[in-house]
Parts: structure tokens; sequence; C-alpha cells
């Protein structure tokens, strides 16, 4: 397709010049030229270890052929972003980028349910997978990697373990600190000098920051290199710019307002095919919510449309959007309550792919990774019958605790998002490591002589263990004190069954190697309290915490609309969560009905009708047809509190720990048929039955319009 009047984008790869028939180019905010705010267009925030920027696959004619998602690296990490001892350093960081890459591989040929990646050729024919650091230039929208303003030579991130340690600098794979420097300058004969985002200083080199570099390179190719070299460096229109800033300025500090960094550091990079939905806007859309009052917004405050994307969803007339437009026979009202199903059925079938390639939960379940793409534009069929479900957020892994035969746990995503994230989540993400009582109590040894003993003790919290470790959860234990000389500084431990209290639990430890040394000092420590000890819980996360996303997610998709939020509903099903428990176990609550629930609470009774189904009050009023049968609404409801609440004999998981760990997708399963069966009810009633009711409708009025002409006859 030709772009769009008002779209603008920069070429970012292959570089500008090089000969390739299309190319990857970034898409640009024109509303962001005020210089306060980024020349980039972005669509998540959602990551604090990743950036995605909207982006596009163009020919070199102009011609608009895919629209992306560009994920990056930050440049800078906020504070806190990795739970305590489990730091994650620059390795760790990019083999975390690499494994989701293979993952995405790997799901994309299993699965349609999972983003579209595109491969980059770079011009020696590789796959390209890396970006150098670049700046942008806003008056030449162009991408170029900074040169060093000492020599000209392109600037690079700093790899050279042996040169960091050298000048007193942190390692580069040992730590998270990350330094661009021009490696002849940096080993010639004089003082080094680094750039960094980092507040960092060092007597073996000179430290500086992001905006001295753009202050450097301003100054650089106003005051020091020719107008040729500053041109065959940065390009025309930029090097022009830089000479025509006022004198006042030679310094460069006006550089700053021509140059912005992409990547200050050089980043490996995901390109995927972009979804312009994400399940917030795909359900208000469903609902009926025009498509002038969604509101155009920066990445990050959900339920909108992404700056400058709002053309692309524009259905051209309202007939494309539905096959049944508002009638008499509330039709429209069931094709929306089943496209609202089909959208829940894509997340959970994709959510199942997901479980069979990576053997975990995904964790980390909310409206930003379930995005839509609307692929069937132009195909015939309306809008919302060409939707697909991606499903992202696909890079938390199982990582390995920093401690001696240490299992893996699996973490959820770094960012919290309430409420789609379980209770269990919300305590992890809130839960950092405490200070504890910690008394080694006994040594086991395994008896074939190879020196493993299972160690065991009592771990205490005089203000109550928390989160509350069940058997299955592991328990890391933070053995600081280097003068204890136990020959290890973390240990790995389950709970005791049985020996669980609020406050204290026997736990018991994985085999464990241990130096003679250490084996002596321990068993010197036994019964007597470890100073300075710590203790972080990490769940057994399982199929539970995923459950109650999907339970929130479809009552997402059914009850919010303009007069009622999901925090609304939430407390309604709350309410009749409560009354399901009251019931007791057994036949009361495997059997209850809404209708049965909403009796009891009927005021919660308005939250849950099937006129919520529409986004505008006005569909919503009770004079509305609405054919939607009150079974079908019911089941479709009922599934959703029985997904989002942990009641045994209701729910379909009665607490975080109630799943098989060796057949973890077995309940999303078990929910597959019931969604089919109210799918394919649903389906039966627009196009099996239609003609029945119909003629049903038609007998009806012939019946009432001869008991109206017997009644007028004399």
């Amino acid at each position: 397709m030709q772009e769009p009047e008002g779209i603008e984008t920069a070429r970012l790869l292959p570089p500008v010049g090089a000969n390739a028939p299309f190319g990857l180019h970034l898409l640009l905010d024109v509303s962001g030229e005020s210089r306060e705010r980024s020349p980039f267009v972005r669509l998540s925030e959602s990551d604090d270890l990743a950036r995605v920027f909207l982006a596009a696959v163009k020919g070199d004619d102009g011609t608009l052929l895919e629209l992306c998602a560009l994920k990056l690296m930050p440049d800078a990490w906020p504070d806190g972003v990795t739970p305590g001892a489990l730091d994650m350093t620059n390795r760790d960081l990019e083999d975390r980028w690499d494994r989701e890459k293979s993952r995405l591989v790997d799901l994309r040929a299993l699965s349609s349910h999972f983003p579209r990646l595109i491969r980059l050729d770079a011009p020696a024919g590789k796959t390209a997978d890396r970006l150098p650091p670049l700046l942008y230039s806003r008056a030449g929208r162009s991408f170029f990697v900074p040169p060093c303003p000492g020599c000209r030579s392109p600037l690079s991130l700093c790899r050279d373990e042996a040169w960091l340690a050298r000048t007193g600098l942190p390692s580069f794979a040992s730590s998270r600190e990350r330094f661009v420097w021009c490696e002849s300058c940096a080993k010639g004969p004089g003082a080094p000098t680094v750039y960094t985002t980092s507040r960092i200083s060092t007597p073996g080199a000179t430290v500086r920051s992001a905006t001295d570099l753009l202050d450097d390179l301003g100054h650089a190719l106003r005051e020091v290199w020719t107008e040729e070299e500053a041109t065959a460096l940065v390009g025309t229109e930029t090097a022009k710019a830089v000479r025509s800033l006022p004198a006042a300025a030679a310094g460069g500090a006006s550089a700053r307002d021509l140059f912005t960094p992409l990547t200050f550091y050089g980043s490996p990079f995901l390109v995927t095919v972009a979804a312009p939905l994400d399940l917030e806007a795909l359900a208000d859309a469903l609902g009926g919510r025009p498509w002038e009052e969604f509101e155009v917004r920066s990445a990050g405050t959900g339920g909108g449309l992404p700056t400058r994307w709002a053309w692309l969803v524009r259905a051209p007339a309202p007939t494309r959007r539905l096959l049944f437009a508002e009638e008499s026979s509330g039709l429209d009202a069931v094709e929306i309550f089943f496209l609202k199903l089909t959208a829940f059925r894509q997340i959970l079938e994709g959510l199942i792919d997901y479980y069979r390639a990576a053997g975990r939960p995904h964790l980390d379940l909310h409206p930003r990774h379930l995005l839509f793409e609307l692929s069937g534009a132009g195909d015939g069929l309306p809008l919302f019958w060409t939707f697909q479900a991606r499903i992202h957020g696909l890079a938390a892994a199982a990582v390995t605790l920093p401690a001696p035969g240490s299992p893996s746990v699996v973490l959820p995503g770094q960012g919290l998002a309430i409420p789609y994230a379980a209770p269990e989540i919300q305590e992890f993400r809130l839960a950092g490591y405490r200070p504890c009582e910690l008394v080694f109590t006994d040594l086991d040894e395994d008896g074939t002589g190879s020196r493993r003993f299972r160690l065991r003790g009592r771990v205490s919290d005089a203000y109550g263990l928390y989160p509350s470790p069940q058997p299955r959860d592991t328990i890391f234990l933070s053995v600081p004190d280097p003068t204890l000389d136990l020959g290890f500084t973390g240990l790995a431990v389950r709970a005791t069954p049985g020996e669980i209290r609020s406050d204290e639990a026997a736990f018991a430890s994985d085999l464990v190697a241990l130096e003679e040394n250490g084996l002596r000092r321990l068993r010197l420590a036994l019964g007597t309290k470890i100073p300075g000890a710590r203790y972080r819980v990490f769940p057994d996360f399982g199929t539970p915490s995923d459950l109650h996303a999907l339970g929130v997610s479809l009552l997402r998709l059914l009850l919010r609309n303009d007069g009622q939020d999901v925090a609304a509903v939430l407390r309604a099903a709350d309410r009749l969560t409560r009354e399901v428990a009251a019931l007791g176990p057994g036949e009361a609550r495997r059997n209850v009905t809404l209708a049965t629930l909403l009796k009891r609470v009927p005021d919660a009774a308005p939250v849950f009708s099937k006129t919520q189904i529409f986004w505008g009050h006005d569909d919503r009023r009770a004079d509305r047809p609405n054919a939607v049968p009150e079974t079908l609404w019911e089941r479709a409801v009922l599934l959703a509190l029985r997904l989002v609440t942990r009641v045994a004999g209701f729910s379909v998981a009665a607490s975080p720990a109630d799943f098989d760990p060796l057949f973890r997708e077995e309940k999303l399963e078990r929910i597959v048929p019931e969604v089919v069966s109210l799918l394919a009810e649903l389906h039966s009633l627009l196009f099996e039955r239609q003609s029945v009711h119909l003629e049903i409708q038609q007998v009806l009025a012939e019946i009432q319009e001869s008991e109206r002409l017997s009644e007028a006859r004399p």
C-alpha cells in the first residue's frame, strides 16, 4: 500500500546509500518535533528490559509493505529491575534476547498465535541481529554511528574485559554497566575517554555522559572537522545544520537539539509484524466504540491507538465492521458476543501452544501482551471477522538461583499488570529479601561417598513468612557473612510438608557438595543462629496464575464499557465468590448458577447483565433488542468467574498450587470444550437458525395482525 499522508519515516536498515530494494524504517512522531519529545513512535513501555518502536518495511519507491514492531534494549536500566540476588549481567541480558528470538522461531513453527518474526539481511548477506550505537539526526532525518570526536573512527560498545579491568571500570560480562569507546584512541598513548549513561568515575579513564557525547560531537563537527569531513561522517543536511548553529553554541550544547540517541550502546533487536489493537482496544471496538472516540495515545497508557497509527484501523465503512448491523432481531449482540469469545478462544489456544513448546507458564498475560492483527482487510469479510491474536511477552524464562545444586525457578515478567497479575504474582513482586532467623539442625549424607549432603533446618520470620511457602516452592536463603566460610553464600531449600507455620518452616535442601573446611564449620554451626541471614520465597508458579489472567481478560471482553470498568466488575465478582464459598463444598458449588448467585446479591445483577456486551450507553437501554440467550451468557460469565477465583469445587483451580507439574496445560485444555461449545451454539444461532427465526417472527406477526383486525371489527 502507499504510505498514508502525514506518515513520515527514517530509514534504519540497511543504511542510507546501500543498494537494497527495501529496508526497515522507523516511523516518526511528527508531533514530537518540539525537541522535548522523542521523534519515534513508541509502542510499549511495559517491560523494563525492552523498548518497542513502530517501524515499517518499505520498498525503495516508498511503498509500505508491512508495519512492524522494533524491539530494542533500553539505554539505561531502571533501579530494581531484577530481583535481589538474581541480578542480571549484560551477558545474562543478551542471552535472554537470544532465548527470546529462538523461542519465537520455535513458537511460530508450532502455532499462528505468536508474533511473525521478520528477518533482515545485513549488507554482507548474513542475518542482521544487532544494531551499532546510533544517533538520529532531526535535520537529516537519518541515523548514523557516532564518530569519535577525536579521531573520527566509529564508536562502539566496549567488551574488552582486560582493558576495563586495567582502567578500573566494571566488567561488561559480570555487571550491567556499559561503556561506549573508540578502541583506537583508548589503546593509544593519550588518556582514554569513554561515554556512559551511568554515574561512574575512575582515575584510569575520563568517563563522560551521553549528553557530553552530543556536545563533544557537535563541537567537533562545527569547530574541528572540515565541511567535507563532517559531510562524509553525518551527511550533508546534518553537517549543514550543525554549522548553522549560533556562534554562542560553538561549545556544542545545542547539538543536543539536533541529535537523539536511538540506541546509545547498540543493541540486539527483534522485528515482528505489528498488531494494531491490544485486548483493550479490540474489546472496545467490538462493543461498538466509534473509532473517533479512541484516544490517540503514546505507548503504555492502554486502551487507545498508538500515535500516528489510527489511520491503519479506521474502517472504510460501518458495514465492514460487523455482518449484522443494529436491527430489530438483536442478532448484532449475538455477533459481538461470538467475536469476543473468539478472541478469548484464540488467546486460550495460543497459551496452550506456549505451554507445550516452553514447558512452563507464561505469567505475564495482560492487554499489552495480547495483540490482534486485522489481517483480512480487502478479502471481502467484515473487519472484525478477520482478526488474529498474537501472544507477546515471551522472554520470561527459567532461572537458576545462585546456589550450589540449585533448581531452576520460573519468574514472572518484570512488570506488574494489575488486575491481570494473579495474587501470588503480586505478592512475589511486593516481597523482596527479608531478614530471618536461620538455624541448621542436621546434615544427611547421601551414602555414596561423594561428599554430598542434604541440609536441614528451620527458617523463621517474626513478622510472618511472606509469602507463605508451600512444599513445592523454593526458599532461597542468603548467607552473606564471608567469615562463616561455609563454602556457599546462598542455599535453595523447600519447606517440609506438615511443618509449615505462619512464622516458621522446617526445610530441607537438595543434595549439596561440600568441601571439608565448609563441612567442618557447618557441623560446628548446627543448632546455632546464622548471623545476617535473609530469605526470599520463589513460588512454584503454575497454571492457576495464568488462569487468573485469562479470567480477568474474559471479564474485560464481556463486561467493560463506557459505564463500568474492570475494577468494578472484579469487586462485584468478589462478592459473588463469597456467596459461592458460603454454599459449602459439594454439589451446591458445582451446580450453582449465575441466576442463583445474583438472587443472593441482587444489586450486582446489572454488572453482569448481557446488555454490558455493548460499549455505548444507548445500546444498553432496556428496550434495545438483544438476542443473546440468557443460558449462553450465564455460561460464559460463570466460566470467567471460575477462572478468576480460587474456590474448591467451583473454580478451575482451587489454589496457586492446584496443577499437575508434569501436565501443566491440563486445566487449560479442560476449558477448551466449554468455549468451543459456546461458540458453536452462537454460530448456529447466527447462521443456521436465522431463517427459522424469521419464519417464526413472520407467523407471529400474521397472528398479531389477525388479532388486531378481529378486535377492530364491530
